[in-house]
C-alpha cells in the first residue's frame, strides 16, 4: 500500500477517527499559533509596557515616600531653627545700642593694658536683613594682651566678628565687623 495513495485529504471524512483528531488538532494548532502571533503578541508588547511602567511607578512611589519621610523630618527640627534663629537674632545689637557695644569695646582694650591709635568704626553695610559696621583699629599692646581683648571681643553676647587682623612688632591692626538688625535701627 502506496502512503500517497492513502492520504487523500480530499477523502478525510473516510479516514480512520485517530487519523482525523490527528489532522484536526494540528490544524487547531496551527490557527491558534498563528491567531496568537498575529492578534496576542500585540498583547503582549501592551503587558510588557504596562510591566515597565508599574516598575517605573514603583521607584517613583519610593522616592516620594523616601522625600516625604526627609520633610518629616525637617518640618519636626523647625521648631529648633526657629529657637536658634531667635537666638541668632538675640545676639545681633539693635542699631540704637551700637555706640554702648563700641565703647565696650574699647573698655575692653583699656583693661588689657592696650593703647589704641586708631579706632575708626566704617560706613553700615547692608546685608540681606541685617547691617555690618566694619570697625578699623590699631593698638600697642604685648601678645597676650593683645589675645586677651580677642578672646574677650569674640566671646562677648553680641555678634562681632573678628576679621583680618595684622600682629606687629610695634603695632597690632585688625578689623572688627559688628552686626545689627536692619529693621532694628
Amino acid at each position: 500500500m502506496d502512503i500517497k495513495n492513502s492520504i487523500n485529504f480530499k477523502n478525510i471524512y473516510e479516514w480512520p477517527l485517530y487519523g482525523r483528531l490527528v489532522v484536526f488538532l494540528l490544524v487547531s494548532l496551527g490557527v491558534f499559533y498563528f491567531g496568537y502571533y498575529f492578534d496576542f503578541s500585540s498583547f503582549s508588547n501592551q503587558i510588557y509596557g504596562k510591566y515597565q511602567q508599574e516598575k517605573d511607578l514603583k521607584q517613583q512611589m519610593k522616592a516620594i515616600l523616601k522625600n516625604e519621610a526627609e520633610m518629616h523630618e525637617v518640618v519636626s527640627s523647625f521648631h529648633e531653627i526657629e529657637k536658634l534663629l531667635d537666638q541668632w537674632q538675640g545676639q545681633l545689637i539693635n542699631g540704637a545700642h551700637l555706640p554702648d557695644l563700641l565703647n565696650q569695646i574699647l573698655k575692653l582694650g583699656t583693661a588689657n593694658h592696650l593703647q589704641f591709635s586708631l579706632f575708626v568704626p566704617g560706613d553700615k553695610q547692608k546685608k540681606d536683613d541685617y547691617f555690618e559696621v566694619p570697625i578699623k583699629i590699631v593698638m600697642q599692646g604685648g601678645y597676650n594682651q593683645v589675645a586677651n581683648f580677642i578672646s574677650q571681643v569674640a566671646n562677648l553676647p553680641e555678634i562681632v566678628a573678628i576679621g583680618d587682623f595684622v600682629i606687629s612688632k610695634p603695632t597690632s591692626a585688625l578689623t572688627l565687623e559688628v552686626y545689627y538688625l536692619a529693621n532694628k535701627k
